[in-house]
């Protein structure tokens, strides 16, 4: 299954993701770097939950995905919620912004979905994009919780 049909069923998946708890803790964490109301990249926004919440804790929010059904869910979504955020259809490892970002958030463990020569691509190429002194945020599992998962990992995307 592709993600575009995968888009469909994401949020039920994620039902217990508490995406109000993460973006209190980036709001906080923004905050404390006096970055109330600024620019975020959403990198990997899927269906645009977190975007969402980002944008209603003030931040202008560019949400990034490489899956067009996942940004035409985030699409519904933004326009259900009354939000107006701009959507880019680009693989993390080329993100391409029209300007620099404050903030740059991966959350649900998107950094774990690219293989190690894409994954530092992705962070050089947001060293260009997010602004000197600003955040990239991001969470990832580790091999040790990967394997303890004892195999139970229901992903293949070739």
């Amino acid at each position: 299954m592709s993600y575009k049909e995968f888009s469909y069923y994401y949020d039920y998946f994620n039902y217990n993701a508490d995406y109000d708890v993460l973006a209190d803790r980036i709001h906080g964490w923004a905050s404390a770097e006096k970055m109330d109301g600024k620019i975020a990249c959403d990198l990997g926004c899927g269906t645009g939950s977190m975007s969402v919440k980002m944008a209603e804790k003030g931040f202008e929010v560019i949400g990034v995905d490489s899956s067009v059904g996942m940004l035409n869910a985030a699409q519904q979504k933004m326009f259900e919620c009354g939000q107006h955020l701009l959507l880019l259809n680009q693989p993390m490892q080329d993100i391409d912004l029209y300007g620099t970002v404050d903030a740059a958030i991966c959350s649900l463990d998107g950094v774990n979905y690219m293989e190690s020569e894409t994954l530092r691509e992705c962070f050089r190429r947001l060293n260009l994009f997010i602004r000197p002194g600003g955040l990239f945020i991001f969470d990832i599992r580790t091999p040790e919780i990967l394997k303890s998962l004892d195999g139970q990992i229901f992903v293949d995307e070739k």
